[in-house]
């Protein structure tokens, strides 16, 4: 594993955020605020869970020069495949409070908050050496600390499991 891979995956990360926020902005207010049943979340709702999520599984961006090597545990080990495998399946999993989205979001601010995240991973990415992207400096909230690209290809699982239930919520046409 290498920094330049890193930074690859991080970039894909971004370039699918950027499509989606793109595609956002082109919706109406209604086909973003529209809930398909009361318990569902809107297509804006969908995409600020992605922010919330990304944000707080960033632990609310820190300095990254404060970010201390952490120990994978058997926990991290075991609980990434799960992980991957539910939202690889659209297996539909209940989000913390923490991320759960309350439609009180506009696109643009969506953006500004997600560009923010994403400007802070860039800069943590980029001052890390190839010694450094090998430890877990970057701990989940429910698997623990996970090594750099995990971590980055876990959000980008994630980015993909609710850009799918996204998609099927605009018409093609849009």
């Amino acid at each position: 594993m290498s920094k330049e891979q890193i930074c690859e995956c991080v970039e894909t990360l971004d370039q699918s955020r950027l499509a989606l926020l793109d595609q956002l902005d082109s919706l109406n207010e209604d086909k973003l605020t529209n809930k398909p049943t009361p318990e569902e979340w809107s297509v804006l709702g969908i995409a600020q869970h992605l922010m919330l999520s990304e944000r707080f599984m960033l632990d609310h961006l820190p300095e990254p020069e404060t970010l201390k090597p952490q120990k994978a545990s058997l926990k991290s080990y075991m609980m990434y495949p799960i992980a991957t495998f539910v939202l690889n399946r659209d297996i539909s999993v209940p989000a913390a409070a923490q991320v759960t989205p309350d439609d009180s979001i506009t696109v643009s601010e969506l953006q500004a908050k997600w560009d923010e995240s994403q400007a802070w991973l860039k800069a943590f990415v980029e001052q890390k050496d190839n010694s450094d992207v090998v430890q877990a400096l970057l701990n989940h909230p429910f698997m623990g600390p996970l090594p750099t690209l995990k971590f980055v290809q876990f959000m980008q699982t994630h980015f993909n499991y609710h850009n799918r239930q996204i998609q099927k919520r605009i018409p093609s046409s849009t």
